[in-house]
């Protein structure tokens, strides 16, 4: 080509004795802007791609304001649409609902400034089908659940008690109960169980984790309390296979050799709320927390929350049926932490928390393998029979020459940790393509994503 003066790089083929690994087996996204940006709750939707709920950041004259956020995502990670509703509000559950649309519990600011519990159902786009609010003191709302008659179940905190608010499908109130005794008890999960009742953990009096156990309206058939003369707190529980209950939190331990600590708690019972066993992990440091659990497909439990190394890491545990760590994962070295994490459909892992890698919040979604990996991008030689190569693959440009494509030349580029940050688009049947001048230095993988590529992964160093 005139004017274009490259050197010829040799190619070195490796050859990987690895199976191929998926390139959506494992990723890491970012999603926000420049205010604080955080997910509290993701679900596997019917189609494979995830929806996550959390906060938006504003700007709001010389402050912020945040609005809760729903974002819907495809099976990499990619944004499908992204909604925001209220003022000074925040999503804390979602759910994908039975007929493909989504329900919502969080909390919304009001023109009576408080808090109020607030409810909304959207279509499978995103856009509103109906909201309610339920205002007992200041109140928010934390877990939301469908229930088999199509309508809900809501708990939260309610004036100072655990609340526990059953609706139909339009989001009415059938009965509204209350537990506590107004000094500060907060509900913050709820799943209705197999009886047909429900489950509800919390804390109460601020120091004690708090099981409830109801009947299909709400009446109380047991309470349980768990924790010592420490704070200890509870963020889920779920029911097991085997009809009990697992919880996890965080517990206070106080050693008096070495001061005191926290550690990530996880408590499982039997159907009555009876301890059959406890296991506390971490606690080195101050310290270890447990925000969500999950029973997986091999009896054992999946665990998200926060640890404790150079700041606050993200932190993934995979224990067997009796709580043994199999094995563990941190991501993040900030504050970074997760909220929620759900075994997928292809037997990993869904999470989402938040990032504060580029010092303001960011919502993150991590997609693991089975064993917790990320395996963001899975680098492929190209082989000299390929229709494309990178001529020029270290510098403060890429060169790739590409030959004989009919329908032209596509490739995605993905970071290092697995974001997809640019794609490439050529319409000749062979030519020369020039990549990078505008991006940061690091690296990158280019991927082309047509079927006549044979799907082949180069890696390139950009250095400006």
């Amino acid at each position: 080509m005139p004017g274009l003066k490259f050197a010829w790089i040799a190619i070195i083929v490796v050859v990987l004795v690895t199976p191929f690994q998926p390139l959506n087996a494992g990723w890491t996204k970012l999603y926000g802007g420049e205010g604080s940006d955080k997910g509290r709750c993701v679900q596997q939707t019917t189609d494979g791609g995830y929806i996550v709920t959390g906060q938006f950041s504003v700007p709001d004259g010389e402050f912020w304001k945040t609005c809760l956020w729903l974002v819907r995502v495809n099976e990499d990670g990619d944004t499908v649409w992204t909604r925001t509703y209220g003022y000074y509000s925040v999503g804390c559950s979602v759910q994908q609902t039975s007929d493909g649309g989504y329900i919502i519990a969080g909390f919304t600011y009001t023109d009576n400034l408080i808090y109020e519990l607030w409810l909304l159902k959207t279509d499978n786009y995103g856009d509103t089908v109906w909201t309610r609010t339920y205002e007992v003191g200041s109140s928010r709302g934390y877990s939301v659940e469908q229930t088999e008659d199509n309508g809900y179940v809501v708990t939260g905190n309610l004036g100072g008690d655990v609340g526990l608010i059953k609706t139909d499908s339009l989001g009415d109130s059938m009965w509204t109960k209350t537990y506590g005794t107004g000094s500060v008890e907060k509900g913050f999960f709820v799943r209705q169980t197999y009886d047909g009742g429900y489950i509800v953990t919390g804390e109460r009096n601020y120091d004690d984790i708090w099981l409830l156990k109801m009947d299909s309206v709400g009446d109380t058939l047991w309470t349980r309390t768990y924790g010592g003369r420490w704070i200890d707190h509870s963020y889920c529980v779920q029911q097991t296979s085997d009809s009990g209950y697992v919880i996890v939190g965080d517990k206070t331990i106080d050693s008096t050799d070495a001061g005191i600590f926290i550690a990530l708690w996880l408590i499982k019972t039997d159907s009555n709320g009876d301890t059959v066993w406890t296991k506390t992990y971490g606690g080195e440091d101050f310290g270890e927390w447990g925000r969500y659990v999950e029973q997986t497909t091999d009896g054992g439990y999946i665990i998200t929350g926060l640890k404790k190394i150079n700041g606050w890491g993200l932190w993934l545990l995979k224990t067997d049926s009796l709580g043994d760590t199999l094995w563990t994962r941190t991501y993040g070295d900030g504050v970074d932490h997760g909220w929620c994490v759900r075994q997928t459909t292809d037997g990993g892992y869904i999470i989402t928390g938040v990032n504060y890698s580029d010092g303001d919040p960011d919502l993150w979604l991590i997609k693991t393998d089975a064993n917790g990996d990320t395996l963001a991008v899975v680098e492929e030689p190209i082989v000299e029979t390929s229709d494309w190569e990178v001529v020029t693959f270290v510098g403060s440009q890429i060169v790739l020459h590409y030959t004989n494509r009919p329908e032209g030349f596509h490739a995605s580029v993905f970071d290092a940790i697995g974001r997809k940050v640019d794609e490439l688009h050529s319409d000749g049947v062979s030519g020369t393509i020039t990549w990078g001048e505008s991006m940061s230095s690091g690296v990158y993988f280019i991927r082309s994503t047509d079927e006549f590529s044979g799907n082949n992964t180069a890696r390139v160093v950009i250095i400006h």
